[in-house]
């Protein structure tokens, strides 16, 4: 709206009418009629901050992750919200948490098709322990982050640098979608 006053001059302006005559416009008239034709309702805003969203858990041998579908609230990045709900872990009985206790966001942000997970430490020193606790929470992370559109792979990083390996599983580069681990 400001910039519609500085454009016609703060309170009047002068428009042409059918007949080619100019007249004196109402600035108020012309902002209601901007507003009521461009502006967006906030209503539409927040109907579109409400997502479903899959979310992959670990089944009861740590063998294959299960999705579960969730209605949810995006707050902030969309990718912040879905790794928050992960680790929250499950709604449904028979499947199982992967996020290890204590294990906090530090950042997450897409580009490029990657996305990149900074945790902080807890998510190396709370692991369950076996090769198969920590693939399942890997590809649990990748396979959920990758539902969406923009993102092909995962970097992990630890407080803040890459890491060579979790404790048995490769780090040190972005990580594709594994489909041979999501149960049917």
């Amino acid at each position: 709206m400001i910039s519609l006053m500085i454009l016609s001059g703060c309170n009047n302006s002068k428009s042409s009418n059918e007949n080619g005559n100019l007249e004196k416009m109402d600035l108020k008239a012309v902002a209601t009629d901007f507003a009521e034709n461009y502006v967006v309702e906030d209503e539409q805003e927040e109907e579109e901050t409400i997502k479903d969203i899959i979310l992959y858990f670990s089944d009861y041998q740590a063998e294959y992750t299960v999705a579960e579908t969730r209605n949810v609230e995006i707050k902030g990045s969309v990718e912040e919200t879905i790794f928050e709900e992960l680790k929250k872990g499950p709604k449904n009985e028979g499947l199982y948490g992967v996020i290890p206790e204590g294990t906090r966001l530090l950042s997450i942000h897409a580009e490029d098709g990657v996305c990149t997970v900074d945790l902080s430490e807890e998510f190396v020193s709370n692991q369950p322990g076996g090769t198969a606790a920590e693939s399942i929470t890997i590809n649990s992370i990748v396979n959920t982050l990758t539902e969406l559109e923009h993102i092909d792979s995962v970097q992990f990083r630890i407080e803040g640098n890459v890491r060579e390996v979790l404790v048995h599983h490769a780090l040190d580069r972005p990580i594709k979608r594994n489909e041979n681990v999501i149960k049917k």
